[in-house]
């Protein structure tokens, strides 16, 4: 087989493994009204979407599709209004965590940004079509940041909560099969003529 056609075949197997990196959703961290105003009260929000519903848990699938149920582990929220206050809020289960009130403030406080911190419980993630998601790191890390203007806007901020990796069992998408169809046929198309141009040399 020729160097350039070797070359291209490692290309495209290069491509295509690659492809296969993903983010899943796991959470919202969101800036939301508790209670509205005059002199009203904002929370902050943990919301863990895991766990097979038929089982109790909250995944959202096709949006959050982990069956399994996880732990965000030693987890801690650092917000930031002039200066950071960091809050310890240790394991958080699957489905909305609660503060005890410890997240939440006078709708008069402005808030530049949050960002929430945590370990997953596990890795080896079971999605609810059957498929295996291998997380990249354990570590979560999430930064909340105002989507218009200087400060965080209750009910409308929010962020999603990822981690990053692959799918153990991926199949390659159709894209990825039609480019190696069009390589094995260009291939294929030099092979013959370079056997027709060997034949009428002979």
């Amino acid at each position: 087989m020729p160097r350039w056609a070797i070359s291209l075949v490692l290309l495209i197997f290069a491509f295509s493994v690659g492809a296969r990196g993903a983010t899943l959703y796991l959470g919202v961290l969101s800036f939301d009204v508790l209670i509205p105003g005059p002199s009203g009260v904002n929370a902050f929000n943990i919301s863990n979407f895991t766990g097979d519903p038929s089982g109790g848990g909250f995944a959202l699938p096709p949006d959050f599709p982990v069956y399994d149920s996880l732990t965000f582990v030693a987890s801690g929220l650092t917000i930031s209004n002039g200066g950071p206050v960091m809050f310890a809020l240790g394991g958080i289960a699957p489905g909305t965590f609660d503060s005890g009130g410890i997240l939440e403030f006078p709708d008069s406080t402005a808030f530049v940004s949050a960002q929430f911190s945590a370990t997953l419980s596990q890795t080896n993630l079971l999605l609810s079509d059957g498929t295996t998601f291998i997380a990249d790191s354990p570590a979560i890390n999430v930064i909340l940041l105002a989507s218009a203007g200087p400060s965080l806007v209750a009910g409308t901020d929010f962020a999603l909560i990822s981690v990053t990796g692959d799918f153990s069992n991926a199949v390659p998408e159709p894209g990825t099969f039609l480019l190696l169809g069009t390589a094995l046929a260009t291939l294929l198309g030099a092979y013959r003529n370079r056997t027709v141009s060997d034949r009428r040399r002979r």
